[in-house]
C-alpha cells in the first residue's frame, strides 16, 4: 500500500511521474532491501505516463493503472469538492500481479461544506479563496484527462451513478442513517472540544445535517450541467402506406 501524503519518520518517499509517493506498507525500511529491489521498482515505475504513446493500451498509463478504480476515486473526491484531494490523504494499492489502484477513498474533513471556508460553494469547479487541487489539472490527472478515452469515461461512469448511487434519494438515505447512528454521540463530542453547529444553519445538528443534503444537491446539479446528456434511445414505428 502507498500513499500520497506527509512521510512518517524516517521515511522520505519516491518520486514516480510528478507525484511524491510513501509507501505504507511494507514500510520503507523494508521494501527498499535488496531482496524487493523488483517490487521498489514496479512502485517507482512512472514512464507510461511520459510516452508519447501515452493513451496506448499496452504501452502507456493503462499499463499500470486500474482506470475503473481511477475514475471512482477522481468523481467521488470532485464531488465531495475536496480540496485537499490527491495531494494528502491519498492512498492506493498495488496487488499482486495487478495494476495500481486507487482507495480506500480517505480524508474528507475539508470537504462537503465543511469549516475550511474554500469548499463552500458547490458550483465550482474548485475551492475558492486559497484554493484548493486542481482536479483536472494535478499531476497524473491531467495527463489521464488528456485520453479522450479516460475522459469519455469519467462522464459516462458519473451519468450512471447519477441514476442510482449519485441519485437525491440514495444519497439522504445515506446521510439520514449516518446522522441517526451519530445523533447521541454528537452531542458529548461538542460539549468534550467546547463546540457548536455554525450559526447559520440554527446552531443544531439537524441544521448541518439538512446543510449537507443541500450542498450535495447543488453540487450534483452543478457537475450534471458541465457533462453533455446521457444518450436517450427511443422505438420508431414506422407506417408504410401502400
Amino acid at each position: 500500500m502507498l500513499k500520497i501524503d506527509r512521510a512518517d519518520p524516517g521515511d522520505s518517499g519516491f518520486r514516480a511521474a510528478g507525484q511524491t509517493l510513501r509507501y505504507v506498507y511494507p514500510k520503507e525500511e523494508t521494501i527498499e532491501q535488496p531482496n524487493r529491489k523488483a517490487q521498489s521498482i514496479l512502485c517507482r515505475n512512472g514512464e507510461g505516463f511520459k510516452r508519447r504513446n501515452f493513451q496506448a493500451p499496452q504501452r502507456g498509463y493503462a499499463q499500470f493503472i486500474d482506470i475503473a478504480a481511477a475514475i471512482d476515486h477522481h468523481l467521488l473526491n470532485v464531488l465531495a469538492l475536496n480540496v485537499d484531494a490527491f495531494r494528502l490523504s491519498g492512498y492506493m494499492s498495488l496487488p499482486r500481479n495487478g495494476k495500481l489502484t486507487f482507495g480506500p477513498i480517505w480524508d474528507f474533513d475539508r470537504a462537503l461544506g465543511s469549516t475550511d471556508g474554500r469548499d463552500a460553494f458547490p458550483s465550482a469547479w474548485r475551492g475558492s479563496g486559497q484554493g484548493g487541487t486542481d482536479f483536472f489539472n494535478y499531476p497524473w490527472w491531467n495527463r489521464m484527462f488528456q485520453d479522450v478515452d479516460f475522459f469519455r469515461s469519467n462522464i459516462d461512469r458519473f451519468q450512471g451513478l447519477r441514476r442510482q448511487q449519485f441519485s437525491a434519494s440514495h444519497i439522504n438515505q445515506i446521510i439520514d442513517q449516518m446522522a441517526d447512528e451519530l445523533r447521541e454521540a454528537q452531542a458529548g463530542n461538542l460539549d468534550r472540544w467546547k463546540q457548536n453547529p455554525r450559526r447559520r444553519y440554527g446552531r443544531s445538528y439537524q441544521g448541518e445535517v439538512d446543510h449537507m443534503k443541500s450542498w450535495l444537491a447543488e453540487r450534483i446539479q452543478f457537475r450534471e450541467s458541465q457533462s453533455v446528456d446521457p444518450p436517450i434511445f427511443s422505438m420508431l414505428t414506422l407506417k408504410i402506406q401502400e
